[in-house]
């Protein structure tokens, strides 16, 4: 093993404990905000990998996005951890060590710069604004993106240096890179600005643009060539750009179809996109060089952002382009950093406004290499300049210069100003870290750290609700309307709190206001029609149930909830009807199960029903009712035993259930178990049920009642 690879080998191994170390934290981390709908509410994922989920990640549009490879790695952690978050986290964070890895070891090869790039990547690793895409389960289309920009980066690389040779490897190497860079975009679309970051490579460090190349990492650029050297070069780009136009498609119709890009109440004029955008592109560099305050969403200002702060913004990045182009010839690297920050973040700065965010820390992932690769290099170039005039100085007054002394001298500063920096970050990101632990920890720091931040009221609200505090929930959806009146989550929710205080006419009244906002709100429209059932008005409520089938028709919760309401109007085999497409939509439908469980109960037919509810604990095995239910229905069947079984499983559930302990008794007597009988009995006296009078006399005929 040479000495460059120990080097290597050395700092990759730094690079995965530096990881480690700074995300600790987040392996004890639980699921919080988007990881619901992605993950822990999500039927196909959590089934892991089957023929159908496959089929689905490749078909389904949902959480308004298309990432088919995404969500194939989603459902592996749940294969191999179930819903054990720490697995789930583990492999962020794995991915997120390799990606650091990669991009040392991608900058070394190019540039020969063994510890500028170990700087590059040490950054990469550790600053807190990786927070969210690492500790984030649901931002897995992060990190393992990027994974595959960097596989799709090495490849193209490699392909340059086959084809710079004649190899012909170059064409398989070509092909590697569509499939790779194909891969990545099904896994977040992100990519699509990858072909342009491969010209930035071709210009620095690969200078494929330039006669001389690239030899020492940063040499300057001489011989500029003629048009023609750069038709090859474009060509090859071209089927790489055909595929981010297709995803670019793709994305663009999924987020516009699912609302992603705003209802009526969120359109924005372009003039206001374009503000917060510029803005934005400055702030970014402001949180990367002082990462405080960072939360998980920063509420987008509209028509509050000053107008000094775009302009401002305007100024900085033109200036900062003007000096970045003027020193083109001798800082390359200045072109390539500057210009990959700023390409990168194009599709997710705001142009085309996705969500409800002004900006966010997981859209700086890829984007910040550009200015760290800027620190890298520039860092040691400003020293170099000031050595070299300090040495002009000595010679012009005569002194003596200690050049080896000078270059020492800076090194140690250099390497102790990076070491406190380093430390400084990780403590940082360890601190960040903790604040995804819960769905409380993240939104209370959220709404501490920004100001009239609707987004985060709404969701602590939905955590203080998960926590059973209501009315402190509602709270904080008022105060999210407050901010934003015409907001559609928490019009929703509110009605929500609403309808669960049994304050059903006031939380009709906020899902009407949701559906005059956004008449094709299929949540709204369904949360009303059960507000309406509610209230007795049941055929409004089917109405509504109708409606909101006809704009989510494959909803298997819809479907039973029109079951229930056509059950409760006396249309039996209409409620059938619906709670059959609920289960073929969905074969683990507990509500559906058991409504068809209660339904062949009521119609004699016992095994049917049975079949139902064992259904709901193959999905749910700690279904109470059902396990009560079944315990009744194999007693009617006089099958005591299995009776007995299923009223012990909901003893286990709840041991202060008196009525299952009432119904042993009677199974225990049935099956000739008097002692266990009388047990029972006892217990259900304990616990607040007087026994059937009759099974007292039937067992104490056959067992006088124990004295104890």
């Amino acid at each position: 093993m040479g000495r460059e690879t120990r080097q290597h080998v050395v700092i990759a191994t730094f690079l995965a404990i530096l990881t480690l170390a700074g995300f600790y934290r987040a392996l004890s981390n639980g699921f919080v905000y988007d990881d619901r709908p992605y993950v822990l509410e999500n039927k196909h994922v959590i089934d892991g990998l089957t023929s159908r989920s496959v089929v689905w990640a490749f078909t389904g549009t949902h959480a308004a996005n298309w990432h088919p490879v995404t969500w194939l790695s989603h459902m592996l952690d749940c294969q191999l951890f179930g819903l054990n978050t720490a697995g789930h986290h583990a492999t962020n964070l794995v991915l997120h060590a390799i990606n650091s890895i990669l991009l040392f070891l991608l900058l070394a090869s190019l540039t020969k710069e063994t510890w500028k790039s170990a700087f590059v990547a040490t950054l990469f690793a550790i600053h807190p604004l990786r927070v969210e895409s690492v500790a984030w389960i649901a931002e897995r289309k992060d990190v393992l993106s990027t994974f595959f920009w960097f596989l799709t980066t090495w490849s193209y690389c490699a392909y340059v240096d086959s084809k710079a040779h004649g190899s012909r490897m170059s064409a398989v190497l070509y092909a590697a890179t569509l499939v790779l860079f194909a891969i990545g975009l099904m896994a977040k679309p992100m990519l699509v600005t990858l072909p342009f970051a491969l010209v930035l490579l071709d210009y620095w460090p690969l200078g494929r643009l330039s006669r001389t190349g690239m030899e020492d990492g940063h040499k300057r650029q001489t011989h500029r060539v003629g048009f023609g050297r750069y038709v090859p070069i474009v060509i090859e780009k071209i089927p790489l750009l055909l595929f981010a136009a297709a995803s670019s498609f793709v994305t663009y119709r999924v987020q516009q179809a699912s609302g992603a890009m705003g209802g009526k109440e969120e359109i924005m004029p372009l003039g206001i996109r374009l503000a917060n955008a510029v803005t934005s592109y400055v702030m970014y560099i402001y949180k990367m060089v002082w990462p405080a305050k960072l939360a998980v969403l920063y509420p987008h200002p509209v028509r509050s952002l000053p107008i000094w702060q775009p302009v401002a913004a305007i100024i900085i990045l033109t200036l900062v382009t003007f000096l970045v182009v003027r020193s083109t010839k001798r800082h390359p690297y200045l072109t390539f950093g500057w210009f990959w920050y700023l390409g990168t973040l194009v599709p997710v700065i705001g142009i085309v406004q996705v969500g409800a965010q002004a900006m966010a820390d997981r859209y700086t992932y890829v984007p910040l290499i550009g200015l760290f690769v800027i620190l890298a290099w520039g860092l040691p170039d400003v020293l170099n300049k000031g050595q070299v005039a300090n040495a002009r100085r000595a010679r012009l007054t005569c002194q003596k210069f200690d050049f080896r002394h000078m270059v020492a001298r800076h090194s140690t500063v250099l390497v102790f100003a990076v070491s406190v920096a380093v430390l400084a970050l990780g403590t940082c990101t360890w601190t960040q870290t903790g604040y995804w632990k819960d769905s409380l920890t993240l939104f209370g720091h959220a709404l501490r750290v920004t100001r009239r931040n609707y987004v985060a009221h709404n969701n602590y609200g939905a955590a203080l609700e998960d926590a059973g505090q209501f009315d402190e929930a509602a709270k904080h959806y008022q105060a999210a309307l407050t901010f934003r009146p015409r907001y559609l989550d928490a019009l929703n929710n509110m009605g929500n709190a609403f309808r669960r205080q049994k304050k059903y006419a006031e939380a009709e009244k906020m899902y009407r206001r949701a559906l005059e906002i956004e008449p094709r709100n299929a949540k709204a429209r369904g949360s009303l029609a059960a507000t309406l059932e509610a209230l007795g008005r049941i055929d409004e409520a089917i109405a509504e149930y109708r409606k909101a089938l006809k704009l989510h028709p494959k909803s298997a919760a819809l479907h039973n909830d029109l079951g229930k309401a056509l059950s409760t109007k006396g249309l039996k085999l209409d409620a059938l009807r619906e709670w059959r497409e609920a289960i073929r939509l969905d074969p683990k439908c507990v509500e559906a199960h058991y409504n068809m469980a209660l339904y062949f109960t009521s119609q004699g037919n016992t095994w049917a029903a049975i079949k139902h509810y064992e259904s709901i604990l193959a999905t749910k095995p700690d279904h109470m009712n059902a396990h009560l239910n079944l315990g009744a229905l194999f007693s009617d069947l006089g099958k005591h035993e299995q009776a007995i079984q299923h009223y012990n499983e909901v003893i286990r559930i709840d041991p202060a259930y008196a009525p299952a302990h009432h119904n042993l008794a009677v199974s225990y007597f049935l099956s000739g178990n008097y002692a266990k009988a009388w047990q029972h009995v006892a217990l259900a006296r304990k616990y607040g049920l007087t026994p059937d009078p009759r099974l007292i006399r039937d067992l104490s005929a056959k067992m006088p009642e124990p004295q104890n």
